[in-house]
């Protein structure tokens, strides 16, 4: 796999992008494969890290109603009370699925 080789040659899990995107942004925003969120977050990427918005991997998958990739992050250590500029956390990026808003809320998350 791909990842894993950039990752044992010494690649960077938190490396950026021009939109502040980082490997882990990249996986929940386009392959939302859990194995390599998985990888990541063993190579020390940092779970809570935001993009040029101000959204964690948790918020994007959240706003982009990944239910099983939200859960795979915070089993992964994601923090759910982690705020956006506005005071936003994933709950509030869930607000069009229900089931990933009631599932931040029993994982301790703020909500509206």
């Amino acid at each position: 796999m791909g990842l894993r080789l950039l990752l044992d040659g010494g690649g960077d899990p938190n490396s950026v992008d021009d939109n502040s995107f980082t490997p882990i942004h990249h996986v929940v925003n386009g392959y939302s494969d859990q194995s390599l969120i998985n990888m990541l977050a063993e190579a020390g990427a940092n779970l809570d890290v935001k993009d040029r918005s101000g959204r964690s991997p948790l918020m994007l998958a959240a706003q982009i109603g990944k239910y099983e990739l939200v859960v795979c992050l915070l089993d992964a250590g994601a923090d759910v009370g982690v705020e956006d500029a506005g005071g936003y956390t994933a709950h509030h990026y869930a607000e069009n699925y229900p089931d990933i808003q009631e599932l931040l809320r029993t994982r301790g998350g703020r909500y509206m």
